[in-house]
């Protein structure tokens, strides 16, 4: 089964062909909900997301965020342009509830010293600490988000990850004011005291 085949299957949606990509329609709480996908040179999800619009937001994820299980995802980073809005989308499961860790500077620093002192310079990459490459990129700008696959890796199950992050990050919005009018609505009535 390709990733495609295996996105469609998972969102029950109707597949076809688009002049941007394949289009993937599917229905989230009595929404129709249009997906683009592109599978070269990688896969790419792209969804209008027009609630968005004004948020630029940039994470990388790892198999635990893409699959929803447990572990530490050492991809997991956020860039935003406003830690707020986007700590409102992505106050639920299964996005990590923290920034991945980083080492700490003395470590890396350290690390610098002995590679320096006992083989010369060697891969940046490593001395630093950087956080190992993300597997998917998610992005949101302009009001469009867009996930894609940064690995040359095939797997369908983490595809269906991706789409499924995707879907959740676009209805994320609606999803929240749909709970918060319903808190609202059972919410008692304020009691007033007794009028004289």
């Amino acid at each position: 089964m390709s990733e495609l085949d295996a996105i469609a299957a998972a969102l029950s949606a109707r597949v076809a062909p688009g002049m941007a990509g394949t289009l993937l329609t599917f229905r989230v709480d009595d929404v129709w909900l249009t997906m683009t996908a592109r599978l070269a040179p990688h896969l790419e999800l792209a969804m209008p997301a027009p609630e968005l619009v004004g948020l630029r937001l940039r994470l990388q994820l790892g198999v635990p965020t893409l699959l929803g299980g447990p572990g530490l995802d050492e991809r997991w980073d956020v860039r935003t342009s406003d830690l707020g809005w986007a700590g409102r989308l992505l106050d639920e499961a299964p996005w990590p509830t923290a920034p991945a860790p980083r080492r700490h500077v003395v470590e890396a620093f350290a690390r610098i010293v002995v590679q320096h002192v006992t083989y010369g310079l060697s891969d940046p990459a490593t001395m630093t600490g950087a956080p190992p490459p993300p597997r998917y990129v998610l992005e949101v700008a302009d009001g469009v988000a867009t996930i894609e696959r940064r690995t040359s890796e095939v797997d369908p199950a983490l595809a269906v990850g991706a789409a499924q992050r995707l879907v959740q990050l676009v209805t994320r919005t609606a999803r929240r004011q749909r709970a918060e009018a319903e808190a609202a609505r059972r919410a008692p009535p304020l009691r007033r005291g007794p009028y004289r």
